[in-house]
């Protein structure tokens, strides 16, 4: 069964990482997430990797040019033929320009949570190498600081733990929303979820509006 792109939209701490998981091991699609990308290219020290961390060290965003590169490069794979869920991308109308060229979204879904409940989430937010992000209160992993799913010890982001910093990437990203939401609102694919409930509830709301091609 084919689903196309599926884009999951939401402020840092707003579960989106945890949902685009669920929804790729219930669909059997892979989950694509920049951030995600980004850490891994950041841990192997490449050249794109020391780029990208001069600008999340500053509490700032990736350049447009840079993410459109990585995301293109990545769609491009076999594993993505029958759909595939990108969490946090586009990030702007530039980038969902872009992605209209490469493989068009069908379905965009804003998991929409206030800001003060962004920060409060990001504080308790604990992370792995694999991708996979656990939250110290409202999503902890099995076992104390250690990945559920590959084994490796969690850590809280540095970009994580500065309240400056993630409220200025927190500004950016609302200033630069309401433009891509209206983008995707024009070509009828948008749905917005109420991100502040527990995890099971926000899975079936999206699933509720997820359908195949």
């Amino acid at each position: 069964m084919a689903y196309g792109t599926i884009i999951l939209l939401g402020p840092q701490g707003s579960g989106k990482g945890t949902q685009a998981e669920l929804l790729g091991k219930t669909l059997g699609i892979p989950s694509v997430s920049t951030g995600g990308t980004f850490r891994r290219e950041i841990a192997a020290q490449t050249d794109l990797g020391t780029m990208i961390s001069t600008y999340v060290n500053q509490g700032l965003l990736v350049p447009d040019d840079i993410t459109i590169g990585v995301i293109e490069s990545r769609l491009a794979q076999d594993d993505v033929t029958n759909g595939v869920i990108l969490d946090g991308y586009p990030r702007n109308v530039v980038q969902a320009q872009a992605l209209e060229k490469i493989k068009p979204a069908a379905q965009v879904i804003f998991i929409n949570v206030s800001e003060d409940e962004a920060v409060t989430r990001i504080h308790g937010r604990i992370v792995c190498q694999c991708g996979l992000s656990y939250h110290l209160r409202f999503n902890p992993p099995k076992s104390d600081m250690t990945c559920d799913r590959c084994g490796q010890k969690l850590y809280h982001r540095r970009d994580d733990d500065a309240e400056n910093a993630l409220r200025k990437r927190l500004e950016i990203y609302h200033q630069q929303i309401s433009q891509l939401l209206d983008f995707y609102r024009a070509k009828g694919v948008l749905y917005e979820i109420n991100g502040e409930q527990d995890i099971a509830t926000v899975h079936a709301a999206i699933m509720a509006v997820v359908k195949p091609l």
